[in-house]
């Protein structure tokens, strides 16, 4: 019998990944573990040598980093159509906003976040723009189209909705204009976030946090 556990931390970017097996339907376990103590014993760090969560063990698979685990999830429950199929010609554009997410938008962020300045030098070698540079992208789009790939909700949106949580609502560095805002309200009405955030809730609470 197939298995799937999730390592998480309610404070964490396993937050993420719970709101995705939600919308896929995929039951699993979840283990949580506290940062700087159990996410780094020697037996967590055979699964994430990192010592981060979030890490997905399905079966004998072990997966770390969320946007690889979301992209894993949308392909093993390609009847959730969270992700185009590989012969749909949306499946590069579904690359490219996974990849923006993560390389550019993330560290934009923590640029911010942390008053970090870079010269023109150092962003060239960096290779990612300010945030500002990709707010006006998300918000160029999302003034056409109700999701990033179009007219259906995708794993990218799930990626995307969870950095405007935590750039507008968690660490206060971008307030969401309108149209983010209305994609924003939108995504999170669904039925698989508000599942997700309860058993995170409770998750917190069982670890007293």
């Amino acid at each position: 019998m197939s298995t799937m556990t999730l390592y998480t931390n309610p404070h964490s970017r396993g937050v993420t990944v719970s709101w995705m097996l939600a919308e896929c339907g995929q039951t699993h376990e979840y283990i949580p573990l506290a940062f700087k103590t159990e996410m780094k014993s020697a037996e967590y760090l055979k699964l994430n040598p990192a010592g981060k969560v979030p890490t997905l063990v399905h079966d004998d698979i072990v997966i770390s980093e969320t946007a690889a685990i979301v992209a894993y999830l949308a392909d093993l429950h390609l009847d959730k159509k969270l992700a185009p199929s590989l012969d749909n010609p949306l499946r590069g554009e579904y690359y490219k906003w996974l990849f923006i997410i993560c390389n550019q938008f993330e560290p934009a962020m923590t640029d911010v976040k942390y008053k970090i300045k870079l010269s023109d030098e150092m962003r060239f070698a960096l290779g990612y723009p300010e945030l500002s540079v990709l707010e006006k992208q998300v918000t160029d789009v999302l003034s056409k189209r109700p999701y990033l790939l179009g007219k259906d909700f995708s794993a990218v949106d799930i990626m995307l909705v969870a950095l405007l949580a935590a750039a507008s609502e968690y660490t206060k560095i971008m307030p969401l204009n309108d149209v983010l805002a209305a994609y924003y309200q939108k995504a999170i009405t669904r039925p698989a976030f508000i599942e997700a955030q309860k058993l995170n809730t409770n998750m917190a609470k069982e670890m007293g946090l």
